[in-house]
């Protein structure tokens, strides 16, 4: 038992070096804010976002834009060559029918079915337009021979009506151009929504 008496017990703290409070509480102050100085200015990170809101918003809208008008010029195009195509692909002998059938008889007969009085006139004055040396080919003039269908009449007069009737088919197509307003407007939309979303 001696021995074990001898030892100071464990928990018995020995002498430490004293701590350096002064030091502490001097490098607390310095490093203190004062309470007076101006708060700095809140980050911006909202700004680079706003910036790429507007540039996505643009390019959605010019995408609705682009689309549209392609696909309505595309629908155009198409549209007209398939009245070239129709309008080509009738034999001579059709037009031929056509310009007797739809020129002059109209012009000799009056124009059946039609909704403008003036259709009768319009088809006479499309025979006096045929220029043909040594043919009379207006029909007023031609209104009491006996022969008033002359086949170079016929044929000259059969181009101008095919020519009318695929310009009457492309003019109609060339109407729907107006929906470009539609798109463009629908593109404006596009991107104030995108603009909102963001």
């Amino acid at each position: 038992m001696s021995r074990s008496s001898d030892r100071p017990p464990p928990y018995v703290a020995g002498p430490s070096a004293p701590i350096p409070l002064e030091n502490i509480r001097k490098h607390d102050e310095e490093n203190q804010i004062p309470t007076g100085a101006p708060t700095p200015p809140p980050a911006r990170p909202g700004r680079k976002l706003h910036n790429f809101s507007i540039f996505f918003s643009i390019l959605v809208g010019c995408a609705i834009i682009a689309g549209g008008t392609y696909a309505l010029v595309h629908d155009i195009q198409r549209g007209i060559a398939n009245s070239r195509a129709a309008v080509d692909s009738a034999g001579r002998k059709h037009w031929i029918e056509a310009a007797r059938t739809k020129v002059y008889d109209a012009c000799y007969f009056g124009c059946n079915g039609c909704s403008d009085p003036s259709d009768s006139y319009k088809a006479c004055a499309k025979t006096a337009q045929v220029n043909i040396t040594g043919v009379t080919c207006d029909a007023s003039v031609l209104w009491n021979t006996e022969d008033r269908y002359p086949l170079a009449c016929l044929e000259a007069v059969a181009e101008i009506y095919k020519e009318d009737l695929f310009r009457s088919a492309k003019r109609k197509h060339l109407e729907s151009l107006f929906f470009i307003a539609l798109i463009l407007m629908a593109g404006f939309v596009g991107a104030a929504i995108t603009d909102g979303i963001f």
